[in-house]
């Protein structure tokens, strides 16, 4: 059986599980595998340490954005990715946000707040300040661009939305939040998006909540 090695606190191996549970794609779950130390199974899959680490009969893959585009010619179509060429350009684009901009500001807090001290570190508030200040320019774009808008792309669910959301858990479990008086169209976003079953199935597997 395919099988995803990775915490599910990190948010790359969040948006592997969101896209599989949307998509309703049965795979094997280990969430004891961390980023570090590079164990020698993980680096078997991924020879580059990272996760997550995807594997089944076929094929080894690390990056969860292969790994989801992977999933999707495997077992596709779902309809998570859109058909029209400049709606699948623009989703493939937030795909990239997630990745270098909000990562960016939002790594810095939960990795300070929450994943140092589950690691026996100490939280480095000037780096948590750095990734505070960040934090406006990434969630203005957002907030203009889902004016009107239900989902990021097109009429209906897709892989941007997959991927914009699960850097969002992240921040929520390092205490803080989306001010809905500076970002009101974020906060209705993602609110909606957790009362989807598979959201609200793959945050509760990490205890997140944007209520």
């Amino acid at each position: 059986m395919a099988q995803l090695l990775g915490i599910n606190l990190s948010p790359f191996v969040r948006k592997v599980l969101l896209y599989v549970n949307e998509a309703g794609i049965e795979l094997e779950h280990d969430d004891s595998v961390l980023p570090m130390p590079k164990t020698d199974l993980l680096l078997s899959i991924n020879p580059r340490g990272k996760i997550p680490a995807y594997s089944d009969d076929e094929i080894k893959l690390g990056e969860s954005s292969v790994i989801c585009a992977y999933l999707e010619k495997k077992h596709g179509p779902t309809g998570l990715y859109p058909e029209k060429p400049a709606d699948y350009g623009m989703a493939l684009w937030y795909e990239k946000y997630m990745e270098e901009e909000m990562i960016a500001a939002i790594g810095k807090i939960f990795f300070n707040r929450v994943a140092a001290p589950m690691m026996g570190g100490e939280c480095d508030e000037s780096a948590v300040a750095e990734g505070l200040a960040m934090l406006p320019a990434v969630l203005e774009l957002l907030e203009d661009r889902l004016q009107g808008r239900e989902f990021l792309v097109g009429d209906n669910y897709s892989i941007a939305d997959i991927s914009i959301m699960c850097p969002f858990a992240n921040l929520y479990m390092a205490n803080e939040s989306v001010d809905p008086s500076v970002y009101p169209n974020v906060l209705r976003y993602i609110q909606a998006l957790e009362k989807r079953e598979s959201v609200a199935k793959t945050l509760a597997m990490c205890g997140a909540s944007f209520s």
